[in-house]
């Protein structure tokens, strides 16, 4: 999206139902990426068939990368109601970007302070960190290893309740090489329901021999939301 001149913009994102068969829900959001200030926003998550946000935009080149914390995929449509003409048209590399906006988007949300994002606990002499990002109702655990070890990392939200899990099952385990970054869950709550209780453990170990551990739930290059990801700076 190319922004002529500073805009009030108004973004909505729709899709058919929140609720489909066996009381699934769908958490979606979106990442907005500022490409002429290389910056990354978050919008925070909710659980609804429609999400609309009103932004006051500079002038610039911009991706906006929808975003589903759901283990199913859903067809979006989105509208842009713009006070000045803007130019909008679809990225033939949005897939390719996606890991690094969506992580980054966490990392710079860390380093504002002013956003829902902290790390939650540090491992094997600090050089592993664990982040949470959190907004109403949504919760996105993400492991960093700037250790030079491969380690095998679990987190634990079994004993949490109210709360579905994008990876169908509140406890993952995940192999996560040096130099990478991994999300490894997401959890919200159901929206009919909303009260909830989120009880998250973390266990982090260093291991040599990678063949005897595997991603629980498995890992496909499909589950764009959850493929480890090479740091690209710190």
């Amino acid at each position: 999206m190319t922004i002529l001149d500073t805009t009030d913009l108004h973004i909505t994102f729709t899709q058919g139902s929140h609720k489909v068969q066996d009381n699934n829900y769908i958490s979606f959001s979106w990442i907005l990426v500022n490409e002429t200030k290389r910056t990354n926003e978050l919008i925070s998550p909710a659980t609804n068939s429609v999400i609309s946000r009103n932004l006051l935009l500079e002038r610039g080149d911009y991706l906006i990368i929808p975003v589903s914390f759901s283990a199913m995929t859903k067809d979006y449509i989105v509208a842009f109601h713009s006070s000045k003409p803007i130019l909008v048209s679809p990225s033939p590399t949005i897939k390719q970007q996606f890991q690094t906006h969506l992580q980054q988007s966490i990392i710079d949300n860390y380093h504002n302070r002013t956003n829902p994002c902290h790390v939650v606990r540090k491992d094997l002499f600090d050089k592993v960190f664990i982040y949470e990002w959190s907004s109403e109702y949504f919760h996105l655990f993400m492991v960093e290893n700037n250790s030079p070890l491969t380690i095998f990392f679990e987190c634990d939200a079994s004993d949490s309740s109210g709360l579905i899990s994008s990876r169908n099952t509140l406890l993952s385990h995940d192999v996560v090489f040096p130099s990478q970054r991994q999300i490894v869950l997401t959890v919200y709550s159901d929206p009919e329901i909303r009260a909830y209780r989120l009880s998250a453990k973390y266990h982090c170990k260093r291991i040599n021999d990678v063949q005897s551990y595997l991603h629980f739930p498995d890992i496909n290059e499909k589950d764009l939301l959850y493929l480890p990801h090479k740091i690209t700076n710190k």
